[in-house]
């Protein structure tokens, strides 16, 4: 536990670990329900939004606490126009498809999980907005792979082989989805994929938050990225890459 707290302290400080704790007491013991004084439903306000989740389980503790990501959260929220388009790619229970929808936006979330698109759509209804949930991951390329099974739908990740459930991926060029302003991603482990199948669509964003994970070269996502004409701009805890487009000529939107 001792070597888990120097860890998150050396990679985001003292909230880190803050929330390292949170995260141990809601999903490793039985206290986290006690803790946080589980409803029906709980509200995670972001900035002027409130953000409505449906509690059915501990993962749902965590995401309407924030989960460590509020600062990202209160971001992403800013850079919203109420016209953009927002890919939202890994969605889960879907609280930044939420967040764009809440702002005005349109979300288009990719979720290969059906739980996790159970959950989200329940979310949805709660905050009273419509969301077009994609039941595919995106890739590199297009056909089928394996989505693992886990204890918690927000780290399912594609994998090469073991038991879990066959989902179609597909390249994010070839989809015909409403074309992005904003993207972000958070797949576990298959950022550069995700990257490597839509760098005509990253061409067109203005703005792309990737989280990238423990094994993930982190040189190889920003290398990525910029060579579609974004360029570095933040980095959040967590390992958070916030990438934006700086000229004005290519930025036809900007946040309201």
């Amino acid at each position: 536990m001792l070597r888990r707290a120097k860890k998150l302290y050396r990679t985001g400080g003292i909230r880190e670990v803050g929330r390292g704790i949170k995260d141990f007491l809601i999903f490793k013991t039985d206290a986290g329900p006690l803790i946080f004084r589980v409803h029906p439903n709980a509200t995670l306000a972001v900035g002027d939004l409130d953000v409505e989740f449906h509690i059915e389980q501990k993962e749902d503790i965590a995401r309407a606490s924030g989960h460590g990501e509020l600062d990202v959260l209160t971001d992403f929220a800013d850079e919203l126009a109420a016209d953009d388009v927002v890919w939202d790619i890994g969605a889960n229970v879907g609280t930044y498809s939420i967040i764009a929808e809440l702002s005005g936006a349109t979300a288009e979330a990719f979720e290969p999980g059906t739980e996790a698109r159970a959950r989200l759509d329940r979310n949805a209804a709660l905050n009273g907005v419509s969301i077009d949930v994609h039941e595919y991951a995106l890739a590199d390329r297009n056909g089928e792979s394996v989505l693992s099974h886990e204890d918690r739908s927000g780290i399912r990740r594609l994998i090469d082989d073991g038991t879990g459930d066959v989902i179609p991926i597909k390249r994010g060029d070839d989809i015909d989805v409403l074309q992005p302003d904003v993207v972000k991603i958070d797949v576990e482990g298959a950022e550069l994929d995700v990257l490597d199948g839509m760098p005509e669509t990253l061409a067109e964003t203005r703005v792309c938050y990737v989280e990238y994970h423990s094994g993930v070269d982190r040189s190889a996502v920003v290398s990525t990225v910029e060579r579609a004409g974004l360029s570095l701009g933040s980095e959040f805890d967590r390992g958070i890459l916030k990438f934006t487009r700086t000229a004005a000529e290519d930025s036809p939107k900007s946040p309201s």
